[in-house]
């Protein structure tokens, strides 16, 4: 590596915002702008990433961090075209799983490098599919400073999303929605547990224990709560592509109508109220052409 007043310049800050001090300050990026000082550091930062992909002759960066508040009007996808660096590498290192979510967050870290940023701790339902995938090294260590907090990552440089992970990003894929899922009962035809005749299950049972945590299985808005003499205590939450989804013989429920749910947020528990022959979650996805087999829509 050819030592110049740029590279000592970089390991001097990289040391100073990252490792030695708890306290750490990065640099603040006030405008996406040329016209913007520290922006304008971070473009040529970039671009000396690129070229260090590209042209093995040119000595990349170090690691350096960037904070920004994104405007009201601009989106995940607005900011990752103007600064050059994937949505993946962004969404990755702020802990966001959906792009709607960059809204909600205030202030973010932009890193100098494209690439994937793995926690040591996941924090949602994305991060667990990303620590899941199988890679051939381990990643450069990384810790962060966020709100005075030290955060552990593998970092794996100009890496993305694999075509299934960004679907779930997306919000195209569901998630079952307890963990651990053990199904019970599939979608389809199959003889009715009280009456022994032919019927049609429009859903899938999943076995679970009492009080077992119900999660959403896409982020989207409840549409309705409710109980019913077969259902017992329902819910049903409307997502954005235009499913909906039923989740059934709850014991209780936490969440009320119009109120927007997460994945990792817990909206009632596993009970045995309705018509059910014991503890389990029915599960159901519907279109509007009707009813789908879950698990052809469910990440697995």
């Amino acid at each position: 590596m050819i030592i110049t007043k740029k590279n000592i310049y970089y390991a001097a800050l990289f040391s100073l915002t990252i490792i030695c001090s708890a306290y750490a300050q990065y640099p603040i990026i006030k405008e996406l702008s040329s016209e913007d000082p520290v922006f304008k550091q971070l473009e040529a930062d970039i671009e000396l990433f690129y070229k260090s992909i590209y042209q093995k002759a040119v000595d990349s960066p170090a690691l350096v961090f960037f904070t920004y508040t994104p405007k009201p009007e601009e989106s995940l996808i607005d900011i990752s075209s103007i600064i050059n660096i994937s949505y993946d590498t962004i969404a990755s290192l702020n802990h966001i799983q959906h792009p709607e979510e960059l809204s909600s967050l205030g202030e973010i870290i932009i890193p100098n490098k494209n690439g994937l940023f793995i926690p040591e701790k996941e924090q949602n339902e994305l991060e667990r599919y990303l620590k899941k995938r199988e890679r051939e090294t381990s990643g450069e260590e990384i810790t962060i400073i966020r709100n005075k907090n030290k955060e552990k990552f593998a970092f794996f440089p100009n890496d993305i999303f694999t075509p299934m992970e960004r679907l779930y990003f997306l919000g195209v894929f569901f998630r079952f929605p307890i963990e651990n899922a053990k199904i019970t009962s599939f979608f389809g035809h199959r003889l009715d547990p009280f009456t022994g005749g032919n019927s049609f299950h429009h859903g899938i049972d999943v076995a679970a224990p009492v009080g077992t945590k119900v999660y959403p299985a896409q982020r989207g808005i409840v549409e309705t709560t409710g109980k019913d003499s077969v259902l017992g205590l329902y819910i049903i939450i409307e997502h954005q592509n235009g499913y909906k989804t039923l989740y059934a013989h709850l014991g209780e429920i936490f969440v009320r109508r119009n109120q927007e749910v997460k994945t990792d947020t817990v909206i009632g528990t596993v009970g045995m109220t309705g018509k059910t022959t014991g503890p389990h979650l029915h599960f159901g996805i519907k279109t509007g052409i009707g009813w789908k087999d879950p698990l052809q829509v469910i990440k697995k």
